[in-house]
């Protein structure tokens, strides 16, 4: 759900040996992971279906044996809607993984709550409530993962490497922007380092 340009997808097909689909609706991504399905060899192997994943989807029910969606759930404005979905789409003992990275686990500032959303629709999360939802939806959870440790790392190295390309990138995007993208970098690691905002993977089936 929600694959971009089909990196996981395609990563999974080539390393598994697995038929995969991904489903988003921009069409960019789409067409950059068709390509790459064909640049791998894998285009036998993958599908990526144009559709908005707000929506009931056009698969029979008992579809799938696996879904997963990393990071991208918090977009999406009915969260026990799309679980009852996956509940639907997921053939009995199938499996479920999602990841929450905007899970509240401290205190935090509506400064730092704009920031961490910037940009577009976003969703936080309190403590117990995806374990509600997806119990509502029919699924069951197995285990919980924390991995919150690599926001701290991906947004470190990632506004190191933008500072050392910091005349580079000024000119494509202006000084404005790019200091913009530094501050947003810079309060996503420090939330995740103090542990006020978490980011959890969530793993289960249907019964």
């Amino acid at each position: 759900m929600c694959s971009g340009s089909g990196g996981t997808a395609l990563f999974l097909a080539r390393t598994c040996g697995c038929r995969v689909t991904g489903v988003d609706i921009h069409p960019t991504g789409l067409l950059t992971a068709r390509q790459l399905a064909v640049d791998f060899g894998l285009e036998d192997r993958s599908n990526f279906v144009d559709s908005d994943v707000r929506q009931p989807l056009p698969f029979p029910d008992g579809t799938f044996d696996a879904l997963w969606c990393i990071d991208s759930v918090i977009h999406i404005p009915d969260r026990l809607a799309l679980l009852s979905e996956w509940c639907r789409l997921l053939k009995p003992g199938g499996r479920f993984l999602y990841t929450d990275p905007t899970l509240v686990t401290g205190m935090l500032s509506k400064e730092e709550i704009v920031t961490r959303g910037m940009p577009g629709y976003f969703l936080y999360s309190p403590v117990g409530l995806n374990e509600r939802l997806i119990s509502e939806a029919g699924l069951c959870l197995e285990k919980q993962v924390d991995l919150t440790q690599s926001v701290v790392e991906l947004s470190g190295r990632w506004r190191a490497a933008r500072e050392e390309r910091r005349e580079r990138l000024t000119a494509i995007e202006g000084e404005e922007a790019f200091e913009r993208m530094q501050y947003f970098l810079t309060t996503t690691q420090l939330v995740s380092i103090e542990r006020r905002l978490s980011r959890v993977a969530f793993v289960g089936y249907r019964p």
